[in-house]
């Protein structure tokens, strides 16, 4: 019998799915802090060579050069300030760094990979993920009721190394949190998985909950299953307290059913007329939900205001390379908005490289709409929009730099993206049968 090894003898599609759905193992065992950064090289790694093997090399897509540029670019304001800096600060920036360079490896991989056999890989991954953080997320209020508030526990790997838990990078991404207590309407729990973030526990439901309800929508026999399984993602979503990831859930539904229409300049119309009449209505729940934490609110607009002023002051073209802190407790100068993010470290130059990457991103999935030809093409393709659309609402107050499993999940939906259009552009489409997906190429219509 032949052994496989997984990462590198098993199915390249298989692994990049089965690391996000074994998110909760890494949480346990404090592998997060480095098992999806060592996947996206391996990935990348066996592509290429799979690639030059082929007598070719790695394809890219042109989308991606201005996220290409970003990485040249972010690199060179780290290398200009490492005279300015702590040098904690600058191990720090080129931490987030990583986590774009996993990105691209990531995305490279994916968009070199078998599309049936990846799609199929991401969105049983996503269902399984799904299932075990509603379930999680159900135990863990239970404990909460019964009096287990704010609990946390040590990964395996920080007992191993006790030291880690000295740095606010290791200690905020490896603690193993699974409520806080709120106080909204009295005592509230608020569900705070795989990180010490509960916003990020929102985050990462917001992109993995489109592609779970791809799977079913694909496998329509499963409606029971499928109905409780989105009411454990959904329960954990918004148990999560994120406001800015239910808003965007919500906004990126309404904004992909309509475009998905036929007649979705009427739709549209009918929308706004409809949204201009209980405008009032609207703008009060806005003000309700942003007042929700009004001590949160001022905290983050402080600290954008502090980001821009500092980075107008020194280095507008190419930011400062670094996010500022000044002790163990206070927030990062510079954080909690991926785009004030990397306005801060990157500058105007870096801003602008990114925009365009994410206004290409979007145009790759508008353009795609047009070569759609079957039902489960058209499932697909509305997945990906939920997720992207989504996720870009919830970056404005959020960043994709705090957590590993979160630039995995961002990155793993863009590679998708760009896979997708790679073969439906070709005449190319999907089919579901005998519980997976495959793929339909032009003649075999």
């Amino acid at each position: 019998m032949k052994l496989k090894f997984p990462l590198f003898s098993t199915a390249l599609e298989k692994d990049i799915g089965v690391i996000l759905l074994l998110t909760p193992l890494w949480w346990a065992l404090g592998f997060n802090i480095f098992i999806y950064h060592l996947t996206a090289l391996i990935v990348f790694t066996r592509s290429f060579g799979v690639s030059l093997l082929r007598g070719r090399g790695i394809m890219m897509p042109k989308r991606l050069y201005p996220f290409a540029a970003l990485l040249f670019f972010y690199l060179v304001s780290i290398g200009i300030n490492i005279p300015l800096r702590p040098a904690q600060r600058i191990f720090a920036s080129l931490n987030n760094y990583t986590m774009l360079v996993m990105g691209m490896m990531l995305m490279m991989a994916i968009y070199n990979s078998r599309p049936a056999e990846m799609f199929d890989a991401a969105i049983q991954a996503c269902r399984g993920l799904c299932w075990m953080s509603g379930i999680l997320a159900v135990f863990s209020l239970m404990l909460w009721m019964v009096g287990y508030d704010n609990l946390s526990m040590e990964p395996l790997l920080m007992k191993a190394l006790p030291q880690l838990a000295g740095y606010p990078y290791f200690n905020s991404l490896m603690i193993m949190k699974l409520t806080v207590t709120e106080w909204l309407f009295g005592q509230t729990p608020r569900l705070s998985l795989y990180s010490g973030a509960p916003t990020a526990t929102g985050g990462l439901l917001l992109m993995i909950t489109p592609l779970m309800m791809t799977y079913y929508q694909l496998a329509k026999q499963k409606k029971f299953e499928y109905a409780v399984g989105l009411s454990l993602a959904l329960f954990a979503l918004l148990f999560s307290q994120s406001r800015s990831a239910v808003c965007g859930a919500f906004a990126a539904f309404i904004f992909v059913e309509v475009l998905s229409r036929r007649h979705k300049i009427l739709i549209a119309s009918l929308s706004f007329m409809l949204a201009l009449g209980m405008s009032r209505y609207i703008y009060q729940s806005i003000e309700w939900l942003l007042n929700i934490r009004t001590a949160s609110n001022v905290g983050r607009l402080m600290l954008y205001q502090e980001a821009l002023d500092i980075v107008r002051e020194e280095n507008p073209l190419l930011g400062i390379g670094v996010r500022l802190r000044d002790d163990f407790t206070m927030m990062t100068i510079g954080s909690h908005a991926c785009y004030i993010e990397i306005l801060f470290v990157a500058g105007i130059v870096g801003l602008t490289l990114f925009l365009v990457f994410q206004a290409l991103m979007a145009f790759e999935w508008f353009e795609q709409k047009k070569h759609l030809k079957d039902e489960v093409s058209k499932t697909l393709w509305k997945g990906l929009g939920l997720t992207f659309w989504g996720t870009n609402f919830w970056l404005v107050t959020d960043t994709l730099f705090a957590f590993p499993y979160i630039a995995y999940a961002y990155f793993l939906t863009g590679g998708l993206l760009y896979l997708f259009g790679r073969y439906v552009r070709r005449g190319a489409g999907f089919d579901w049968r005998e519980g997976r997906l495959w793929l339909k190429e032009a003649g075999d219509r």
